[in-house]
């Protein structure tokens, strides 16, 4: 049984301890509430905090990794210490794979400029296709 579930039955165990006939009390929102905050803390506890890295950091935990491997740790025991999964450490390897700190900047800047002119091509379509339905006349 998973942790939330042992921590709900645990918590009705507690709410319906001195009830005899067995009916939530009367704030029950309260009670809901209170578990709903509990939970969130204890996944966040198990799951830790999403962290978003830079080009630089990337690339630097992978020189980082390089160094590791070479010593003879396994992928296991980098991605440990480096404080990363193995999906993200190899999603990072096929990205950045043998990049600099400059090169992989680089990307990143282009990556946003790429989006950028994805979404003014976008609009820009929609307005002729608005036009075009207003000089033909079906609005």
């Amino acid at each position: 049984m998973s942790v939330w579930l042992e921590m709900r039955e645990r918590t009705l165990e507690i709410l319906y301890k001195g009830d005899n006939c067995g009916v939530p009390p009367v704030n029950w929102s309260m009670y809901n509430e209170s578990f709903a905050m509990a939970t969130m803390a204890e996944e966040t506890r198990y799951m830790g905090k999403r962290k978003r890295h830079s080009a630089e950091q990337i690339v630097g935990k992978l020189h980082d990794a390089d160094r590791l491997l070479n010593a003879g740790q396994s992928v296991g025991q980098v991605c440990q210490a480096l404080a990363i999964s193995e999906a993200t450490y190899h999603r990072w390897r096929n990205k950045y794979g043998g990049l600099t700190c400059e090169e992989a900047k680089r990307l990143k800047e282009l990556e946003l400029e790429n989006s950028r002119l994805k979404k003014l091509l976008a609009e820009s379509m929609l307005d002729n296709a608005m036009l075009k339905d207003l000089a033909e006349g079906n609005f």
